[in-house]
Formats: C-alpha cells, sequence, structure tokens
C-alpha cells in the first residue's frame, strides 16, 4: 500500500477553470497597459521620455504586452506569453527602482501573476497536444494490459507497472509457479 504526505489535489476542471480566469484577466491587464503605449497616452510618453530609451521603445513595449496578452488567451500556447510577460515585468520593476521611482508593486503583482500561469500551465502539461507523458503511458499499458472484463479496460495494472521499477516487476514475475497442472495438484 502507497501512502503520501501529499494533500489532495484540486480537480482537474476546477485547476484549469482557476487557470482560465487567472490568465483572462491578466491578459486584460496586459492588454489595456499595452494598448495605452501603443495610443500614446500622455502618460506612457512621459514615463518613457523618463526612461530614456526613445519612443520606440514605448511601440516595442505595448507590441509585446498586447501580442503577448492575446497569447495567454491561447491555452495551448500560453506557457510562452507568460514568460514573456514575466521579463517584460522585470525589465518594469528594474525601470522603476532605477529610473523612475514610484512603487514597482503593480509590475511586480504582474510578473508574480504571470509567473504563476506559466508555471501551472507547464506544471499541467497544457502546452503539448493531447495528454501527458504519463497519461500516455497509462492508456497505453492500460490498452495493452488492461482488463477486458465488460468490455471495459482497468488501470490497475497500468498503475502498477509505472509505479514498479523493472527490476520489481522481474523478481515478481519470478514467483515459482508449477510448471504442468499435476504439480499444481499435489
Amino acid at each position: 500500500m502507497i501512502t503520501t504526505n501529499a494533500l489532495p489535489a484540486a480537480s482537474g476542471k476546477g485547476r484549469l477553470l482557476t487557470l482560465r480566469i487567472l490568465s483572462g484577466l491578466v491578459a486584460l491587464a496586459f492588454i489595456g497597459v499595452g494598448g495605452g503605449k501603443l495610443a500614446g497616452t500622455a502618460a506612457m510618453v512621459e514615463l518613457f521620455d523618463k526612461v530614456g530609451l526613445g519612443q520606440w521603445f514605448r511601440y516595442f513595449t505595448g507590441l509585446l504586452e498586447v501580442a503577448a496578452g492575446i497569447g495567454l488567451l491561447i491555452p495551448r500556447y500560453a506557457f510562452y506569453p507568460a514568460v514573456l510577460l514575466a521579463i517584460v515585468m522585470v525589465g518594469a520593476i528594474i525601470a522603476h527602482v532605477t529610473v523612475l521611482g514610484g512603487s514597482p508593486a503593480p509590475a511586480g503583482v504582474l510578473f508574480v501573476l504571470s509567473g504563476i500561469i506559466a508555471l501551472v500551465t507547464k506544471v499541467l502539461n497544457i502546452t503539448s497536444k493531447g495528454p501527458g507523458k504519463r497519461q500516455r503511458a497509462m492508456i497505453t499499458i492500460s490498452v495493452i494490459v488492461g482488463s477486458t472484463r465488460q468490455g471495459r479496460f482497468s488501470e490497475k495494472p497500468a498503475q502498477w507497472i509505472l509505479q514498479h521499477p523493472p527490476e520489481a516487476r522481474r523478481n515478481r514475475s519470478q514467483v515459482a509457479r508449477p510448471s504442468r497442472l499435476s504439480d499444481a495438484l499435489l
């Protein structure tokens, strides 16, 4: 019997829904702020004048934020825009601390949220097409080794095979078994 100290995981649908809502809110924030940079609002023009890299950098940053914000809304590719936005927010934090002054808290919050989206997306293996490696292995093993009782396949053999190393499986198969029916009856 296998025991763990880990807390039970939330349901898969609940985690995905939470991730989608978080991604949507962060995407809206980045699309809004990036759109303001692209539109040339007075506050953004003044902010990028203080940075001193020129207005081309405002357009570049705005384009990155809008494009990555839209990318967050595509679940299969959300990992890459989240990483990009986290990198952009590191630059924003550095700019606030060194040149602009003021609080880097909004950039810090968006950095943390982008990092959470990237991490959770990678952990849930949403970036791949279909199930992850472990799920594909279980499906394959279940089909090969599975029970065909009542037309259903059992996942127990697949789970046992994945949890036990090959040595343990070999040792289990080397149990002395009678080679003939007459030996078994004696």
